[in-house]
């Protein structure tokens, strides 16, 4: 069964059901500003999104046209970091609205890549858990408003898999490879898969040590010859659930998602650790309606939709309202929020300094070419 055309599948029909219970939870409220008018109301004019596959409700884009006047809404979809960052290098981009992880958001700021947000016309900003508050990567929120946050682990179907997964020791265990062979993926993501073989070895996952890197490029090597590829959400999102692969790195959203449609589908944080990240919006210098990506990102901020979102897309958001508002089973979900233990052992991915990312993509090439 394909579990992401059952989840579009279920929510034909339960989407305004949804809806309505987001709207009882927040006392009457739905698709609607806290106070007033939705600021850019009656703004016009179209509005290009960027964003990664399978991580909007996308109904909301019909209801931010019906209280805007955007007449088109352009959304298209990456498969990976690196595709969105030459995006934004090409500047004019072509969109108006991008989803940017952390890590690149300094570098942007400092190529001029994104302009700054005028707080005044997102003031849901507000709502922002304090825990989002004074980030390292854009402590004011002057380039950035956060989306939603995650981890990067180990997706595993449990019908497919030959062995027990809990770490990466596992994924890069001859025996458990030889015995799943071909059907063990990692990310098509330079930054995410060398953190994966750094914390397997113990080394931080922003190291600037090159025989870390070496380390990390040795095992790495040694491990590919037995994956079926390194793979894209989209390509692991049909393939795991399906049975194809047995297990493969991933975003921990994205494993909620299928599980949907294929419980045997589960979400492993490995025991060496994870990756921490937060997804952000930004807007590209060159944006042709600034106006337009500035309320889309107030009216995400809504609590409501928020909530919807994050129910739809599996995983957690940055406001302070929306959780109270989301089901205790979504709240209390390990592969979405993580307990104490498990957050300790989560690792940002930050900015690297030029000499030391050209280790890193040195490193990487290598990789990719072996």
């Amino acid at each position: 069964m394909d579990a992401m055309v059952t989840r579009r599948e279920f929510l034909k029909v339960a989407g305004i059901a949804g809806a309505g219970a987001a709207a009882g939870a927040a006392g009457g409220y739905a698709f609607r500003a806290l106070s007033g008018p939705l600021p850019g109301s009656a703004i016009g004019g179209e509005l290009a999104i960027y964003n990664w596959s399978y991580y909007l409700f996308e109904p909301l884009l019909d209801e931010f046209r019906r209280q805007t006047g955007v007449s088109a809404i352009r959304y298209d979809t990456f498969e990976s970091g690196d595709q969105v960052w030459q995006a934004l290098q090409r500047a004019p981009s072509g969109y108006d609205l991008v989803l940017l992880v952390d890590r690149y958001v300094p570098e942007a700021v400092a190529q001029g890549y994104i302009l700054p947000i005028d707080a005044r016309n997102v003031p849901n900003l507000d709502l922002v858990l304090p825990t989002f508050e004074d980030l390292a990567y854009d402590p004011e929120h002057s380039h950035s408003v956060p989306y939603v946050w995650g981890t990067t682990g180990i997706g595993v179907n449990t019908a497919a898999v030959a062995g027990a997964v809990t770490s990466w020791a596992d994924l890069f265990d001859v025996p458990f490879l030889q015995a799943n062979f071909k059907k063990v993926t990692m990310l098509d993501d330079m930054r995410e898969t060398l953190a994966a073989a750094l914390l397997l070895l113990g080394h931080g996952v922003n190291t600037t040590v090159a025989a870390d890197l070496y380390e990390a490029r040795d095992r790495l090597i040694e491990q590919k010859p037995y994956l079926a590829k390194y793979a894209s959400a989209a390509e692991y999102m049909a393939a795991l659930p399906a049975g194809d692969w047995a297990a493969s790195h991933a975003w921990n959203g994205d494993v909620v998602q299928m599980r949907l449609g294929a419980p045997q589908v589960h979400y492993v944080v490995p025991t060496e650790g994870a990756v921490l990240w937060v997804d952000n919006f930004v807007v590209p210098a060159g944006a042709r309606n600034k106006a337009a990506a500035e309320a889309f990102i107030n009216f995400m901020l809504e609590p409501a939709n928020e909530t919807l979102n994050s129910e739809y897309i599996g995983y957690p958001n940055a406001n302070r309202l929306s959780y109270d508002w989301l089901p205790e089973s979504f709240r209390t979900d390990p592969a979405i929020y993580p307990d104490p233990t498990t957050m300790a052992k989560l690792r940002p991915l930050q900015e690297l300094d030029p000499a030391t990312l050209a280790v890193y993509e040195a490193v990487w090439q290598t990789v990719s070419q072996a």
